[in-house]
This record gives C-alpha cells, sequence and structure tokens, in this order.
C-alpha cells in the first residue's frame, strides 16, 4: 500500500512485543507472549483490521483495471460493481465463469497469507444467477469450496430481496415488537414510564429497516396500535378503552398531543435522507448506480419508477415530496436552475409559479445581468407580481462564479435533518388534523405550563387526560358503554365528571379553598374543567400551580381509592401526605445547589482533646 519502511517497522514492534501477564489472587504471575500478534480489543486493532481490508478491496479493483476480473454492471452506463464490504461483513460480485472463480480464489488465498485472516468457508455462501445452469453451478461453487444456496435472506439485518407481498417480508419488524412488549410488565409501570418505553425502544426499533425500506402503510398503522396498547394498558385477557386516537397522541405536547411519532411519517423523512444524498452528493457509488439505471437523461427531480424498479428506489421516490419541499436553491451561476420547475425564491411554495404565454425565460440565469452580476428588474416585473419581485430582490447573488447549490431549507446550515423533515413529513401525514389544530390554540399556555412543572411525569400525563376529558370518570365512561350509576362516589352529587371531582366535590372545596390556593370554587356551568385549570395556570405562580397539579393527582388517586378499595381520605389527610410527597420529589429531583455545594466542602475534622468521634458508613435516619 505505499507506507514508509519506518512507520511499518513501528506498527510491526507494537505487533511482536506484545506480553500479557494473568493475575492470580491479585498478584501478576509470570508473562504469556502471544503468537498471533495483538488482541482483538486493543486499541490498534480496528485500524489493522481496515488496513487489511483497504489492501484486499485494492487488489480486486486492479484486477478488474487489468480485465482479469468483470464484476457486475447493472446498466451500460454505470460503474462496475465489484465489491462492498461493511466491517467484517463482505459481498462479491463477479461473472460466473470459472476463470474468473480461480482468480477470486486465488486474491483471497493471497490476502489470507499476508494478513493471518482466514476466510471461513463454512459461513460463506454463493447465490447465482437463474440464467446459471444447475450444472455450472455445481461447479463454481466447488472450485470456491462455499455452499450454493437460492438467495440471501438477509443482510446486515435487512432484507435483501422484497417480493409482492410486503408485509410478510417485514413481519418480523412486528414480532420483534409484540415481544418487547409483551415481555414489560404493565402493571408495574406507571403512565409516565410507559411513555419512555414506547419512545425510547418500541419506537426506534423499526428505524434501522425504515432508513432503507417504506414499510406498508398498513404495517406502520399495526405498529403503532401495538404501542397504543400498550400504553392504554391492554393485556391478553381484558381491552382496555383507548380513549384518543392515536394520531391525536402524535401531535407534540404543545399542540396538545403526547408526542409519539407517527411512523409512517418518520420513514418518509428518513428515505428523503437516502434521496438528498442522491443529489447533494452525485459523485458517490450509490448515486452513480442509481441514475444509471434509472434517470440517465434527466435530474433527480424528474425522474420516474423506470422498469422493473426495485423496492428501494421506489421507497426513495415515495419520499419524494418530503424532499422537495424542504430544498431550495442557493444560487450562483443561475445556469442549472429552471424558473419555472425548481424552488428558488423564499416563502413562495413549490409549483406557485405560473409562466405567462410566449415566455421565452427558461433558466434564472436569464433574469440576471451578466456583466453587473444584478437582477434585471425590467425583466421581473414583466414575469412576476410585485411580492414576488420584491422577494427576488432579496436575494444575493454571488459574483465568483461558484456553482448553484441545493440547501435543505429547513436547516440552520443548510443540511438535510431527519427531525426538521419528520415535520414536512407529518404535516402531510396528518394534514387534515394539523388543519383543525393549527389556528391559534387557546390553551398552549397551559400546555407549556403543564409539561414544565416540576412535579412527576405521572401527575403530567393524569392532568393532560384531565384537560382533555380522558379519565375514565362515571360521566365520561358513559360514552364508552358503561350503564351503571352515574354518582359522585364520595359525596351525593348524582353526577361524576372532571369539574365535579376536582372542583365541586367537598374534599376538593376544603382543600383548594385553604391556603395555598384560597380559591373561590365557583364555577358556571358553561366552564369546563379545562378552562379552569387554564385560568389557574395564568394567574398562579409555578410553585403554587406545580402544588395545585400535586392535589389534583391526589384527588383522582383517593376517588380511585374508594372506587377499588372502599377506603378514602379525609382533606386534611390528602393534604398532608401531597405536600411530604412533594417536598420529597423536589429534594431529589431538583437538590438545592447551595446544600449541594455546602456538602461537597464538608471536611472531616479530628475531636477535641479527651473526646471520641465515631465514623459510620452508610445513612442514618436523625
Amino acid at each position: 500500500m505505499g507506507f514508509e519502511s519506518s512507520w511499518i517497522r513501528m506498527v510491526m514492534s507494537c505487533l511482536t512485543t506484545v506480553r500479557y501477564s494473568v493475575l492470580i489472587i491479585g498478584e501478576p504471575s509470570g508473562y504469556i507472549t502471544p503468537t498471533r500478534g495483538i488482541r482483538q480489543g486493543d486499541p490498534l486493532s480496528p485500524y489493522l483490521f481496515i488496513l487489511c481490508a483497504e489492501g484486499l478491496s485494492s487488489m480486486i479493483t486492479n484486477a478488474v483495471a487489468e480485465h482479469s476480473l468483470e464484476g457486475l454492471r447493472m446498466c451500460p452506463d454505470a460503474p462496475i460493481l465489484h465489491h462492498l464490504f461493511f466491517a467484517d461483513d463482505s459481498l462479491i460480485f463477479r461473472s460466473a465463469v470459472e476463470a474468473e472463480c480461480r482468480k477470486y480464489r486465488a486474491l483471497l488465498d493471497v490476502y489470507e497469507r499476508a494478513s493471518g485472516q482466514r476466510i471461513n468457508l463454512q459461513k460463506s455462501s454463493v447465490v447465482f444467477s437463474k440464467n446459471v445452469a444447475p450444472s455450472l453451478q455445481a461447479q463454481l461453487a466447488a472450485i470456491l469450496e462455499v455452499k450454493c444456496v437460492q438467495e440471501h435472506d438477509r443482510y446486515l439485518g435487512l432484507p435483501l430481496h422484497v417480493g409482492k407481498s410486503k408485509t410478510e417480508i417485514f413481519e418480523y419488524i412486528r414480532e420483534s415488537i409484540t415481544k418487547k412488549l409483551t415481555s414489560w410488565k404493565t402493571k408495574i409501570l406507571s403512565s409516565a414510564g410507559k411513555e419512555i418505553m414506547i419512545k425510547v425502544v418500541a419506537q426506534t426499533m423499526p428505524l434501522y429497516t425504515m432508513n432503507c425500506y417504506l414499510l406498508p402503510k398498513g404495517l406502520c398503522d399495526d405498529l403503532q396500535q401495538l404501542c397504543a396498547q400498550f400504553f392504554w394498558g391492554d393485556t391478553d385477557d381484558k381491552k382496555k378503552i383507548h380513549w384518543r386516537s392515536w394520531d391525536r397522541m402524535c401531535l407534540t405536547k404543545a399542540e396538545g398531543g403526547m408526542g409519539f411519532k407517527n411512523l409512517y411519517a418518520y420513514n418518509l423523512a428518513m428515505l428523503a435522507k437516502q434521496g438528498w444524498g442522491l443529489i447533494s452528493n452525485p459523485a458517490s457509488l450509490i448515486a452513480r448506480l442509481f441514475k444509471a439505471r434509472y434517470y440517465p437523461n434527466c435530474s433527480f427531480w424528474e425522474a420516474d419508477m423506470g422498469e422493473s424498479p426495485s423496492f428501494s428506489w421506489r421507497s426513495i421516490l415515495t419520499s419524494r415530496p418530503v424532499l422537495k419541499a424542504g430544498t431550495q436553491w442557493q444560487i450562483g451561476t443561475a445556469q442549472q436552475i429552471d424558473i419555472w420547475k425548481e424552488n428558488w425564491i423564499p416563502d413562495v411554495p413549490f409549483g406557485t409559479l405560473t409562466r405567462p404565454v410566449h415566455c421565452e425565460f427558461d433558466m434564472v440565469a436569464d433574469l440576471i445581468d451578466g456583466d453587473s452580476r444584478r437582477w434585471s428588474i425590467q425583466v421581473l416585473h414583466t414575469l412576476f407580481p410585485p411580492t414576488i419581485v420584491e422577494k427576488i430582490m432579496c436575494i444575493p447573488l454571488s459574483r465568483n462564479g461558484r456553482s448553484d447549490r441545493v440547501t435543505w431549507k429547513l436547516g440552520k446550515k443548510g443540511f438535510y435533518s431527519v427531525k426538521s423533515a419528520y415535520w414536512v413529513a407529518r404535516d402531510m401525514v396528518l394534514a387534515n388534523l394539523r388543519a383543525s389544530t393549527s389556528v391559534g390554540d387557546p390553551f398552549a399556555l397551559l400546555w407549556k405550563a403543564l409539561w414544565t412543572a416540576k412535579v412527576p411525569e405521572k401527575v403530567q400525563i393524569c392532568l393532560w387526560r384531565a384537560c382533555n376529558n380522558l379519565l375514565p370518570t362515571r360521566d365520561r365512561s358513559s360514552t364508552k358503554g358503561y350503564t351503571g350509576e352515574l354518582g359522585c362516589l364520595l359525596c351525593s352529587h348524582p353526577y361524576e365528571d372532571s369539574r365535579h371531582v376536582f372542583c365541586a366535590c367537598p374534599v376538593a372545596k376544603e382543600i383548594l379553598s385553604a391556603a395555598p390556593f384560597n380559591l373561590l370554587l365557583y364555577m358556571s356551568h358553561n366552564f369546563s374543567f379545562k378552562e379552569w385549570i387554564l385560568e389557574q395556570a395564568i394567574q398562579m405562580s409555578a410553585n403554587i400551580f406545580a402544588k395545585l397539579l400535586m392535589t389534583i393527582w391526589a384527588l383522582w388517586k383517593n376517588r380511585n381509592d374508594k372506587l377499588w378499595s372502599d377506603k378514602s381520605q379525609s382533606a386534611m389527610a390528602i393534604s398532608l401526605s401531597t405536600g411530604t410527597w412533594y417536598e420529597s420529589f423536589l429534594i431529589n429531583r431538583y437538590p438545592n445547589a447551595k446544600q449541594k455545594k455546602a456538602r461537597v466542602h464538608q471536611f472531616w475534622k479530628a475531636p477535641r482533646e479527651g473526646g471520641l468521634k465515631l465514623n459510620i458508613d452508610g445513612a442514618f435516619l436523625p
């Protein structure tokens, strides 16, 4: 590979001077000199492995350049594909002829002797095209000394061949998520614990596959249904009520949802990243292969499915609207940008420009004076309305002749990010729902106060449910098939809803009318609990509002204890227990910085003369 001989000697000395010593009862005993160089976990090991693999890659590349190996060409203009390496997994492509098989076997033998890495033929296999006769397949497999298989099922965890039944191919995702969710004991997890498990584990499991393939919409719905069942507490023998649709749960917490991912939208955002790689790095191997195969005579934006498209290409094209909505041209020479087909004017949606009749201008460069490198104002006014002309005049023009560049307008530095693309894809997938929530949410202040309050997460979720009328009060349960009594469990009131439990019930009134709340609990019939809690979020300090949330949660817990255990507490007992628990929570979750600093700087002092000091390990109750 051309390294300096002194550098080679230095590396080899690292390999040949290795010695190990074994600790016996804490003491090193003797030395062991290994005959295979450094151990696998040595920091130098991965670098040496990459250098060795690069040597093998160079040998194969040189053999293709010398025409002793042919490799694989997908179409006449495509680059030759002869090998792909990923970590210690390798894919090698070659023609089904005896001479090429023997050449590859010879290259692998040289690599084995030079590097000491022996090819594991028992774990290797070969796949032939259907056009190769079975007798020739057996002959070539014998030369390579590997087994012949019909097809490789998966490579690096992904299916290599996706047939007509997409749901069947990706069934393993559903099975793995189902197995993971059923292994968790939902009864011992709070609603906050379930939220974390869904976001961190269940919704991240299919991401690796979603990075390359578009999962069927039905499969995404099924996976989301599994998450919904886990969140609401379904078991094998008992189904629970799902109080809110999953689409509305996928709204952000600032929008009144729970912030779960919409898997289909996230799938589109991840696939759009593949499309971004094709347009931002056209010199890469994958970009050259796709262009030669699917759009040799046009740009990525104009490409269609083509004949017999691969599933990965179909997946990328499905995500192209997301990419188109977030990309914008950065003008250089302006010779590559079509005025009417490209997105190049800031804050002007793609496809809104209408070409005038008999217009002779095609490229943005036609709108720029070539000598002064300024916009041709007269031309602009003949083609566009004044509002568009204003926005075009604000676009700076390059004077150094740099080329045009596609940028991601939703990123600060113009680079694509899946996070920003997800919001574009989500708005497309949830278009109807977003339209109903985008017109100024009057409860935005409530959601902000709720989710930033210094209270346990399960209390926040309980209050979120109460504000959205999602708690199983007798009134709300009657809309889901409950036919029993509707009266309050704690008093003689004939109707139990959220407003009564938390504001009108005698126990609630006694607690909330006293310090520190001092609330006059008069609520008109047209005033909902959600509107009442919004008013408190606006008027109360953050500390008092947090205590109010804790109290409401305690009132709901007291109501449930009465329902299931026929036990209830007095207003005084609820206030005391809630206050104690809340103080304990604050001390553990938000320790006072001054106290923390004082503990760090406390040093041991010797007892005074004639005295004794007892030093103990661990904590104790004073």
